[in-house]
């Protein structure tokens, strides 16, 4: 996916929020905030426990959006919604060992998964899956 990156010099949580801001207020995409990792909990007896975070485990992208790809209002259909996740790097940021293994692993799931390094690529790939969601709806659409 060609980067279209005007700020090479923005840090990870700059350009996260920005594709955060830019996507949230669509009605066509629900924006979620991906934290991972463990937490150490102590209870009222004393005991702690560690408490995993977050979608997906070690290596999850940072953004996990709900995309709607078919129906929904105005089209006297349900709305059909898939999952894009969206792992944030920075214009010259590389992608640790789990991170591969987990993209890895969700694409060959046929999951949808991208690394981004612009609001431009988060518009990008959200596209990319909405549009071949529609030509898929499209191909297996009864004939009348």
């Amino acid at each position: 996916m060609a980067r279209k990156t005007t700020d090479t010099g923005a840090s990870e949580a700059t350009i996260q929020s920005a594709i955060m801001h830019t996507l949230g207020p669509r009605r066509d995409m629900v924006v979620h905030r991906n934290n991972v990792g463990v937490a150490l909990h102590t209870d009222r007896n004393g005991r702690t426990q560690h408490v995993r975070y977050g979608v997906g485990g070690t290596g999850a992208p940072d953004l996990l959006v709900e995309v709607l790809v078919a129906g929904g209002p105005g089209t006297g259909r349900p709305g059909v919604w898939a999952a894009v996740w969206l792992e944030c790097k920075t214009y010259d940021g590389a992608i640790r060992p789990e991170q591969t293994v987990w993209h890895e692993a969700a694409r060959s799931r046929g999951r949808h998964a991208y690394i981004v390094r612009s609001v431009e690529d988060a518009l990008a790939a959200v596209a990319e899956v909405q549009r071949n969601a529609t030509a898929t709806a499209t191909e297996g659409a009864p004939s009348r």
